[in-house]
């Protein structure tokens, strides 16, 4: 084998490397997180209400492009049923349009805690609830 084939084998190895790596660890490719989580960040909106099972909090990031981060916690009373573990309910509507609402899926992110990422479809003035079965709590919020 000629010293260019090696040459060549071993920069094609490099370069497989460095994408393999790219992919694994996509967060190394300088695009800023839209969602920060420092103290600094404001959420556009934010939940807190007491259900018949527990107490429900949730914090709603939207970004400029219209996608979103929410974050939610829910603690059940001494003498619920219900665990920590249990998945509350959410959904996302325009106010004034006649369109079905958003059910985004959620991720649990530790006990109690959970968590759903997307993007509203269009501006506008939009309505969030969260809950678990038939009570929840809800806010407005403006998406640009």
């Amino acid at each position: 084998m000629g010293t260019k084939r090696i040459a060549v084998l071993v920069a094609l190895l490099v370069f497989g490397l460095y994408a393999i790596g790219r992919l694994a660890d996509p967060g190394k490719t300088g695009t800023p997180d839209p969602f920060p989580m420092s103290g600094d960040a404001v959420p556009a909106a934010e939940i807190a209400g007491d259900i018949v099972d527990g107490r429900i909090e949730a914090q709603l990031f939207v970004a400029t492009d219209r996608s979103y981060r929410l974050e939610i916690q829910f603690e059940p009373t001494a003498d619920s049923p219900l665990s920590a573990a249990t998945r509350p309910s959410v959904s996302f509507a325009m106010q004034d349009e006649h369109m079905d609402g958003i059910a985004p899926p959620l991720q649990s992110v530790s006990n109690g805690k959970w968590r759903a990422v997307g993007e509203l479809p269009k501006a506008g003035k939009w309505v969030v609830n969260v809950g678990i079965g038939e009570d929840f709590a809800e806010t407005e919020f403006q998406v640009q």
